[in-house]
């Protein structure tokens, strides 16, 4: 286990909306967060996969923008409101 490296654990818990994690008194974006996680990827000699675990309301609304190879994302609801299951 010498040389290999650890993964990389992201947990966001608390308030959402579709594609918007609440950190108050800001607010980040499912591609704002995109944008961190590739440019943490881009640094040479990353090797580490990225596990979300993401539990907020909308938190399936992240899962489009951010997947991709070697990231592993769990999410506690889906990507919309109740009310708008049927549109």
């Amino acid at each position: 286990m010498g040389n290999m490296p650890a993964n990389l654990y992201i947990v966001l818990v608390d308030h959402g909306n579709e594609d918007t994690f609440y950190i108050e008194p800001d607010i980040i974006t499912d591609s704002e967060l995109n944008e961190w996680l590739t440019e943490l990827e881009n640094t040479p000699g990353w090797d580490q996969e990225i596990i979300l675990k993401l539990g907020f309301c909308f938190s399936g609304s992240f899962i489009d923008e951010l997947s991709k190879p070697n990231r592993i994302i769990i999410s506690s609801a889906g990507s919309c409101g109740l009310g708008m299951l049927g549109k």
